[in-house]
């Protein structure tokens, strides 16, 4: 099947900016330091900062931070340059990445097992650990705790993310829609924002269901985006959305189980209405994001698929063929859209 390939306006691929800062554990330590004493806030407000009792060792994280781009010295006094301040316009970003990366730094010495045995490096793996989703079923203060470290990261990305597909898909064109693993939400809300004719249904588990309702309630988009805690394979009685969609969630999901998610969501669908496929997808010869504030991409490089492995599916059952784009951003994204006949 021929897929188009879609440019993208570089101005919605500026948030990619922030990752030539996190490349290796000794930038993003470094960073990491600098955040956690509120360095990086004063040297944003003051063109210049002395310290007037500087650790023991901060000859050696200056020179980190002049190796990563993040200062230069002038005079000897140190100051953020211009490349990092442009990255501190996407500070919630910035600060999230840095945080979550550092918490998964101890990967990075499980490289070998990366790479010859995936399924035992999950069981190891930091990165694997934090997106444990079933700590996300019962709710708890424990479960919303853990849950929240990778709902974060999830949140802010989405928010950058969501402006690539806004012209890819005919949004205007749906009122009810049923976004399925759409975790906090954020990715509703961003469409929602631009098409004042969307109402957003998101199923998720209970306790990313939870966090999605705070967060969505603190932006005042409760009355936009509501949320139903549900199994995604529990059988339909009729369809209810003219749109349906899966954002990053099918490669989540072993093949046989992805092609069960993808039946039932159809079954979901109103005639006439949209079936949306949105994931990263690791085309033969594709770039691939390599620092460490990519970890939670490339990490997931077995788990990604190509095109035709969901295209496939509703062919097979329904002799359905999907139009599909690949947007490149970070790494190449695919557009899958599915339209459900009205007879």
């Amino acid at each position: 099947m021929v897929h188009s390939v879609q440019s993208v306006d570089s101005g919605l691929l500026g948030y990619l900016c922030v990752d030539r800062f996190l490349a290796n554990p000794i930038s993003v330590s470094a960073l990491h330091y600098c955040f956690s004493r509120g360095w990086i806030e004063r040297w944003s407000r003051e063109e210049r900062v002395q310290f007037d009792n500087p650790p023991p060792n901060m000859p050696v994280l200056m020179a980190m931070l002049m190796d990563a781009g993040v200062i230069s010295a002038q005079q000897g006094v140190p100051a953020l340059t211009n490349s990092f301040r442009q990255a501190l316009e996407y500070s919630d970003l910035l600060a999230t990445k840095i945080e979550f990366c550092h918490s998964i730094i101890a990967d990075v010495e499980l490289f070998s097992l990366w790479m010859e045995d995936p399924q035992a490096f999950q069981k190891q793996s930091k990165l694997f650990g934090l997106f444990d989703y079933g700590r996300s079923v019962e709710i708890s203060e424990q479960n919303i705790r853990a849950t929240s470290r990778w709902v974060k990261l999830t949140t802010v990305l989405s928010r950058y993310e969501a402006p690539l597909f806004v012209d890819a898909v005919p949004w205007g064109d749906h009122r009810r829609w049923l976004d399925l693993g759409g975790n906090s939400g954020e990715f509703a809300m961003q469409i929602c924002k631009r098409f004042g004719q969307l109402q957003a249904r998101v199923m998720d588990l209970p306790v990313v269901c939870h966090l999605g309702q705070r967060h969505v309630e603190a932006l005042g988009m409760s009355d936009r985006v509501v949320f139903e805690a549900g199994d995604f394979l529990q059988p339909v009685r009729q369809p209810q959305y003219d749109l349906i969609s899966f954002k990053s969630v099918l490669h989540d999901w072993p093949v046989e189980n992805a092609v069960e998610l993808i039946r039932n969501a159809w079954d979901r669908l109103l005639p006439g209405g949209r079936l949306l496929i949105l994931e990263r997808s690791r085309l033969p010869g594709a770039m691939v994001p390599v620092g460490l504030g990519q970890a939670p991409v490339w990490m997931f490089w077995n788990y990604y698929r190509i095109p035709s492995d969901y295209e496939s599916i509703l062919d097979k059952y329904h002799h359905v063929c999907a139009e599909t784009q690949i947007l490149n951003a970070d790494m190449p994204w695919m557009v899958l859209q599915f339209i459900k006949p009205s007879s």
